[in-house]
């Protein structure tokens, strides 16, 4: 398992969702659109104002479209979409639909009786609106900026450890598990697709057809790493195998984009050149370095997984001792149906920021995988401060 992701060991709890079998009528718009798309026969997007959109949600499970099986159970894969729906004034379809179970009164418990602080930026407000409208649970959390600029996500008012701060339900987040199949569509690949390289593939995917608009919103349009640095700007490190590190981080990254080229170009609304999809594959690959989070399941023979999960992704950074990182309990449980719920890992206060640690290997490994450092508190005896100033474009 690659070492640039955090890694979290987590309980997997079942049952823990409702799940409510629902029947639904849509009728197609004047263009002969219904306006959704699938994974795995989750719904995964729904344009806005569509005839889908009425009816459905995000997360959703289709398991019958005007009587057609969805799922093959034969082969063990969910049919496309395109493969089963047929030109009709009206579609009847099954869906599954899944609510955890308690959230929605600590969802209540957590609005006061009223709405929700106003996040700090639009794009956050409208993603929160969204994982609430895909059947997912908000609790009183908000986007912030430090004194220092330093964005993040903190809570609008005192919570208890345990308290839980987020759920996002299948088909709300981006997701690659190591059992998965290879999709037929694609040339074949040797070695197969690694797990990290399939959700960059996702991630890519989601952003060219419009899936989670919301989400991919909140994602920056570059992540500065320590393998961006100039060799001039890495040698000021002072540091023969962090700079090293980071050299060979850069060929990774190359290789990496050149090997994932073809997949890339085979998809549908790729970029017209072959410059351009290197360019998106790299930011992907950034986005993933930097934000994903791997789930290996000790206790159970379960898949590996690695998600990109909204709103969690703009938890900062924070180093934790021995003693407080055994005493504190998983702050993340993945349901038996894919619902990944957040929590509040210690008592917080109102206004205080979000914390995970990322990893416990120390400066070097966090300037690598993440572009940032701790300050050294105390600092020790005989040692200075250094700031190295990079200037990008002329500005500093």
């Amino acid at each position: 398992m690659l070492a640039f992701v955090a890694t979290l060991c987590l309980a997997v709890k079942s049952p823990a969702a409702h799940v409510k079998t629902l029947r639904l009528t849509m009728h197609e718009d004047r263009h002969g659109r219904l306006g959704l798309g699938c994974h795995d026969g989750v719904v995964d997007l729904l344009v806005p104002g569509s005839p889908a959109a009425d009816v459905l949600q995000l997360g959703d499970r289709v398991l019958r479209w005007n009587g057609v099986e969805m799922h093959d159970a034969k082969t063990g894969s969910w049919k496309l979409l395109r493969d089963v729906i047929r030109p009709s004034d009206s579609h009847s379809v099954v869906v599954e639909r899944r609510l955890v179970p308690g959230l929605r009164a600590a969802e209540r418990d957590a609005r006061g009786g009223g709405e929700l602080r106003a996040p700090a930026s639009p794009p956050f407000a409208a993603l929160l609106e969204d994982i609430h409208a895909s059947g997912g649970f908000v609790g009183p959390i908000v986007d912030s900026v430090s004194s220092d600029g330093l964005r993040g996500l903190s809570v609008s008012r005192a919570v208890e450890a345990g308290a839980p701060l987020l759920a996002l339900p299948p088909g709300s987040y981006l997701s690659a598990a190591s059992d998965e199949s290879a999709d037929e569509s694609e040339p074949p690949l040797d070695p197969p697709l690694k797990l990290f390289e399939r959700l960059i593939l996702r991630t890519l995917r989601a952003r060219a057809s419009g899936a989670l608009p919301s989400y991919m919103a909140t994602l920056p349009q570059s992540v500065d790493l320590l393998r961006d640095w100039s060799d001039d700007e890495l040698a000021q490190l002072q540091s023969a195998s962090l700079h090293a590190a980071a050299l060979s981080q850069r060929q990774h990254l190359g290789n990496t984009c050149r090997r994932l080229l073809p997949l890339l170009a085979a998809s549908e609304r790729s970029p017209a050149s072959d410059a351009e999809r290197l360019e998106v594959l790299a930011w992907a690959e950034s986005i993933v370095r930097s934000r994903a989070l791997t789930i290996a399941d000790q206790a159970t023979s379960s898949p590996e997984r690695m998600l990109l999960l909204p709103a969690f992704d703009l938890c900062n950074h924070r180093s934790r001792g021995p003693a407080e990182r055994e005493a504190s309990g998983p702050t993340v449980v993945v349901a038996g149906d894919g619902t990944v719920v957040f929590a509040a890992g210690a008592p917080l206060a109102a206004g205080e920021g979000v914390a995970l640690e990322y990893q416990a290997r120390g400066n070097a490994a966090l300037l690598l995988d993440y572009g940032f450092a701790e300050p050294l508190t105390p600092l020790a005896p005989g040692t200075e401060r250094l700031a190295l100033l990079r200037t990008r474009d002329g500005a500093a």
